[in-house]
């Protein structure tokens, strides 16, 4: 009787309807494949024996190549390699006393990052002039010169070790920066303009690593810790999750509610067939997914409209998308094993009132940063003061999650004095 129901299975996924369209993985999530990483944490410490010649060495090398730009931070520089670097002559070695300074920095980097700003203080970093400029200066050249700044000591050979480092430190910079008991330290930086230079510095690494160049990676610890809400039998809710469900899938995470309007921007972004999984004409459709180690049948099971609703497109003009839902029915080994479900609408705040034994809520660093901001700070309706007590959202960026008061950290320090690039900024 069992091998009759296997044999059912497979014939049902074979036949599907008669217009039935079977694509593959690599078709679908071509982009993703091609683009996305998944990033571990990692310390920045470095022991003394990995402050070699060769990493000084490449240290003067960057030095020299962004020197030009670099030239407001000489002073910090001159102090932070005890004067083996100062813009003008290089020391063909690195002092021990150097190599001390350095050893305390990545550990404050790593750990302490309110000892580094106040170390950075200490030695001047802050200049009035340079302060004023950068207030009038192209956002783009201030973001550069501190991602070259960084670059100095985190730079590497291989680009996903740097890029794993770079990551790692916008976390850092982001706990800090919104952490609940580091935000009153963050926020008197934020309220005093003099001061500024050192959050341009914070928010430069963070908008980058996490948005501008970061939107498309994930944090391995998030992974691992949906992955783990999944084992326990829960839904993974993605709010503003498009189609960026490879990772997931790949992961062994078959319960999925994407809530997404879908934008048709959508191709520029992410996929170029990102309309074929919500389309609504496709009853019996097939996804084969293979990521070399999950081999999955995800088959087009349901499709319902309520209707529609307005959305505004990143071309200006406005549109009336349909207001539904798409059911993908997921097959591991002829078995059903859970279903990708697309909501294709506007979240709204009861998305975030969830039963935590049910369901997990996961989003993007710069659609959480939106939740958080209320209408007049071009937020999307929502606001942290609206989200419930005991919120708990994995951010695919970071390594932990964050909170109802990190959110409303968020918030307060939009309504600073502090005017310089919104951190949920799309790059794109």
């Amino acid at each position: 009787m069992k091998d009759i129901k296997i044999v059912f299975i497979v014939a049902l996924l074979a036949v599907g309807s008669l217009n039935a369209v079977t694509k593959t993985s690599q078709e679908v999530f071509d982009k993703w494949i091609q683009w996305q990483q998944v990033c571990e944490d990692c310390s920045l410490v470095k022991k003394p024996t990995q402050l070699t010649a060769e990493w000084w060495g490449n240290v003067q090398t960057r030095y020299n190549k962004y020197n030009t730009m670099l030239q407001p931070c000489a002073h910090v520089l001159c102090d932070m390699t005890a004067k083996s670097i100062n813009g003008q002559s290089i020391a063909p070695s690195i002092s021990f006393q150097a190599k001390s300074s350095f050893n305390t920095i990545y550990t404050w980097l790593d750990n302490d990052m309110d000892s580094f700003l106040q170390y950075m203080l200490a030695h001047k970093f802050i200049d009035p002039a340079v302060n004023d400029y950068e207030s009038k200066d192209d956002i783009n050249n201030v973001i550069l010169k501190y991602r070259r700044l960084f670059k100095l000591f985190l730079s590497d050979s291989d680009k996903h070790i740097q890029l794993k480092h770079f990551i790692a430190l916008a976390n850092r910079m982001f706990e800090y920066s919104f952490g609940l008991q580091t935000f009153p330290c963050f926020y008197q930086l934020l309220q005093d303009p003099t001061k500024h230079q050192l959050t341009r510095l914070l928010y430069s690494v963070m908008w980058f690593y996490l948005v501008g160049e970061g939107w498309k990676h994930w944090s391995e610890q998030c992974l691992r810790d949906i992955e783990r809400e999944a084992k326990q039998g829960k839904e993974i809710v993605y709010i503003a999750g498009g189609n960026d469900i490879y990772q997931l899938l790949g992961r062994g995470i078959y319960r999925i509610r994407i809530i997404d309007p879908i934008l048709p921007s959508q191709p520029a972004y992410y996929a170029e067939g990102w309309d074929w999984l919500v389309q609504g004409n496709g009853i019996g459709d097939i996804l084969k997914f293979d990521n070399g180690r999950k081999k999955l049948l995800l088959k087009r099971s349901a499709y319902q409209e309520h209707g529609t609703f307005n959305a505004s497109l990143s071309t200006g003009q406005s549109a009336a998308l349909p207001l539904s839902t798409t059911t993908w029915t997921v097959y591991e080994r002829n078995k059903k094993v859970g279903s990708v479900i697309f909501e294709r609408r506007f979240c709204k705040p009861s998305d975030f009132v969830i039963n935590s034994k049910k369901q997990s809520l996961l989003i993007s660093f710069n659609e959480m940063y939106f939740v958080a901001l209320p209408d007049d700070m071009h937020g999307w309706g929502i606001g942290a003061e609206r989200l419930p007590e005991n919120l708990l959202l994995h951010v695919k960026q970071l390594r932990k999650p964050v909170s109802k008061q990190v959110m409303a950290n968020i918030r307060q320090g939009e309504y600073s004095p502090f005017m310089f690039i919104l951190l949920g900024s799309c790059a794109t």
